[in-house]
């Protein structure tokens, strides 16, 4: 299978100059040469030192059995967010000098971005030795698993930023739906006239009142993915019929804002919902 980092390495010349495109946006991937935490995990060695800054020094080191079978360590020369590394590579206990490394990022599109790396040795010979190593199989390895952690990575970020939309809006919703549902019920808090000036008999309140208790309940109880959708479909028609309501009668927009609000939150709570609270057949 062909590897899809680039390995390229023209005659007489001591520099590799390594490619590679990732489906990964360009902040997330500076994110995996920039923070310790990713670092270790694609690489799978342990970050002693990482000061992302001009001058700054870092230093890796993997083992086995509780032995140390690599380690290396280099001086950041140039350090540039979502743009360039320039650092110093020094493999320890080993005859190779001391290389220099050249990393840029850049964006393609949104999801994507391009690493190139330039890694300039002490002589031909040196580069030419490294070659020999299973070093293209290995950085291709490395990377596919840069590209595997950073995307789970991400998928956490935007499984833990809907999870707070989701219950930020089902809070909201569920308070404005309780206490809406509780007045609604015992005909409280002036809903009397409100319901008399849109022309509705009296007794559709507490018909609305008892609906929106009950699915308010169904809604923040777990399970039930059909019952929700149907408490979510209540709320969507509540709502709206509401907001048309109070505009058909000629009211000012103020009057029918609430109801428009509560409505976008129904909407918003139902599109961020978990899928341990979604319906995926009739059965469930």
């Amino acid at each position: 299978m062909e590897l899809k980092t680039k390995i390229t390495a023209e005659d007489d010349k001591q520099e590799l100059i390594i490619t590679r495109v990732f489906d990964l946006p360009l902040d997330l991937l500076f994110k995996a040469y920039e923070e310790p935490e990713i670092v270790e995990q694609w690489m799978g060695t342990k970050v002693q030192k990482l000061e992302n800054e001009p001058h700054g020094s870092w230093r890796f080191e993997t083992s086995h059995n509780g032995q140390v079978v690599f380690s290396a360590n280099g001086v950041i020369l140039e350090f540039v967010p979502n743009q360039k590394i320039t650092r110093t590579f020094e493999m320890e206990n080993s005859s190779f000098p001391v290389q220099l490394e050249f990393f840029e990022f850049e964006k393609i599109n949104e999801e994507s971005s391009k690493l190139t790396m330039q890694i300039i040795f002490k002589s031909v010979e040196f580069r030419n030795q490294l070659l020999k190593m299973p070093f293209a199989q290995g950085l291709g390895m490395a990377h596919d698993r840069l590209q595997e952690v950073v995307l789970n990575l991400k998928n956490k970020s935007i499984m833990k930023r809907n999870a707070v939309i989701y219950w930020v809006t089902t809070i909201f919703l569920s308070i404005g739906m309780l206490a809406g549902g509780i007045q609604q019920a015992f005909q409280i808090g002036g809903y009397n006239e409100i319901v008399t000036k849109l022309g509705y008999p009296l007794y559709l309140l507490t018909i609305l009142g008892v609906w929106k208790i009950l699915g308010v309940i169904v809604i923040l109880l777990p399970k039930l993915p059909l019952v929700k959708e149907w408490a979510y479909a209540g709320f969507f028609f509540a709502m709206s019929g509401a907001a048309i309501s109070h505009l058909l009668v000629e009211q000012p927009f103020t009057e029918a804002l609430p109801s428009m609000i509560l409505l976008m939150v129904t909407v918003l709570s139902w599109i961020f919902r978990p899928a341990d609270r979604k319906l995926t057949s009739i059965n469930s």
